[in-house]
């Protein structure tokens, strides 16, 4: 990825279709103080990271851990199709210089 950041982050809840429906959290995610935001807090709810180039790695820094289930990941083709995956590997790790 050539930036370090996604150029866009919405959050859905499930719930409406229009795009007034779908939260901005691009700076939120992007602010390098970390702010905290909510990315699922139902098992409807969505996180959409877009980049406009590919990508494979995304790092996520909990502050609060949640028990939701399972997560599905996908991914948009560019014939605009999903495609439902399993990540290849995950690494969990806790931060030394987190308070």
């Amino acid at each position: 990825m050539a930036g370090a950041e996604f150029d866009k982050i919405f959050n859905w809840d499930g719930v409406g279709t229009s795009s007034g429906d779908y939260t901005d959290v691009t700076l939120e995610a992007q602010s390098p103080a970390g702010t905290s935001f909510t990315l699922f807090d139902s098992s409807a709810h969505y996180l959409y990271l877009g980049h406009a180039s590919k990508f494979d790695m995304a790092v996520f820094d909990v502050d609060i851990a949640g028990s939701l289930g399972a997560l599905t990941w996908q991914y948009r083709k560019s014939d605009d199709t999903w495609v439902t995956y399993v990540p290849g590997s995950a690494i969990y790790e806790v931060d030394p210089d987190d308070d």
